[in-house]
């Protein structure tokens, strides 16, 4: 916990002296922020991350094999390529865990970059919003949300074939990833203020029926139909509940902010996509596989509220709004890591 710690104490001192600046130059503050985040990640022992140690025989079982008998392993080849190709210039599994911490955090800060009006925000979030925990955990499906946001830019250009190649290339780490498809659909929707209200209803229905959906898609799936009765066919009222709290009044503030403006803003094309982790939250609490599909969506509101922010106009009213923000995902960050310290594992922290 202590070395989390000491990275917020770092983030904030880095931050004054780039605020304190007339000519700032965002790509370096970037750089400097997330170079410890790179290495905390990478350098992480393989008792750090609840899922670390399962992709670490993951890698020693891959590279014993050849790529004729990948299909013999429950990973999907690009995954399995990645270790093999790794295991022929160490054979030790910290290459694995550096080489994805870089890649999946270099993705998140360049998506910050391109995206984010408030970059000092969005990588706050990123840490007290827990994302950066989660993906010490979710290896396979961290590498695939970092191919797709990296297609994301084709996706605002409306170079659908462009961004639905990313997708094919992140379903060859996690084949979960072929939901982001979805997002094509997302960007066509021209948005009016009542899909706030559409938002909330389909929150309520998925709850009261988040059973009976996911019966409905196992039947289209054999994969799915596999985790039925099993733990992942549970329901969850602590976690996926904090989740959905969290990710519900995220998405009303920023909902709020853009239409008291009525602007057309970049948070705009992320209505439908704040929209889908709302609602699949909320089907989580019913059913926790859903959990698999939430990271998808969620890991764009570290995006949504920073430019929900800078749609305020008041400026007494936009550092009030930072601060509340900042101090709940504080908390937040606090009450999982303390009190709930199993969740992600990565606490306590130790080096390789």
């Amino acid at each position: 916990m202590v070395i989390y710690i000491i990275y917020l104490i770092y983030l904030m001192i880095i931050t004054l002296l780039y605020r304190s600046k007339k000519k700032n130059n965002p790509k370096t503050y970037l750089i400097f922020s997330f170079i410890p985040l790179i290495l905390i990640a990478g350098c992480r022992a393989t008792t750090v991350g609840i899922d670390t140690q399962q992709f670490v025989d993951a890698f020693y079982g891959i590279i014993k094999r050849t790529p004729s008998q990948f299909s013999e392993l429950r990973y999907e080849y690009g995954f399995s390529y990645l270790c093999w190709i790794l295991g022929k210039i160490s054979k030790e599994p910290n290459i694995l865990i550096f080489v994805t911490s870089f890649f999946i955090n270099i993705s998140v800060a360049r998506f910050i970059y391109k995206n984010s009006d408030n970059i000092t925000i969005s990588i706050i979030l990123y840490f007290l919003g827990n994302f950066f925990f989660s993906y010490m955990n979710i290896m396979r499906q961290a590498l695939a949300i970092a191919i797709i946001l990296w297609g994301y830019e084709y996706l605002k250009q409306n170079k659908y074939v462009k961004f639905s190649i990313f997708v094919i290339v992140a379903s060859f780490f996690h084949g979960t990833a072929f939901l982001a498809l979805i997002l094509i659909l997302l960007k066509k929707i021209n948005y009016n203020k009542n899909f706030l209200f559409m938002v909330i209803t389909l929150s309520v229905l998925s709850f009261f029926f988040g059973k009976n959906i996911f019966l409905i898609l196992s039947k289209f799936s054999s994969r799915l139909l596999k985790y039925a009765g099993g733990r992942f066919d549970v329901e969850n009222y602590f976690a996926a509940l904090l989740n959905f709290v969290v990710y519900l009044v995220s998405y009303i503030f920023g909902f709020m902010c853009i239409y008291k403006n009525e602007l057309k803003t970049k948070n705009n094309d992320m209505i439908g996509i704040m929209g889908m982790a709302v609602v699949c939250s909320s089907l989580t609490m019913k059913v926790s596989l859903f959990n698999r599909f939430t990271p998808y969506f969620s890991i764009f509101i570290i995006i949504w509220l920073a430019n929900a922010i800078c749609e305020i106009k008041n400026r007494n009213n936009k550092m009030v709004y930072k601060i509340v923000i900042i101090i709940l995902f504080l908390l937040y960050w606090s009450i999982i890591l303390m009190l709930r310290p199993e969740w992600y594992g990565v606490v306590p922290y130790k080096f390789y």
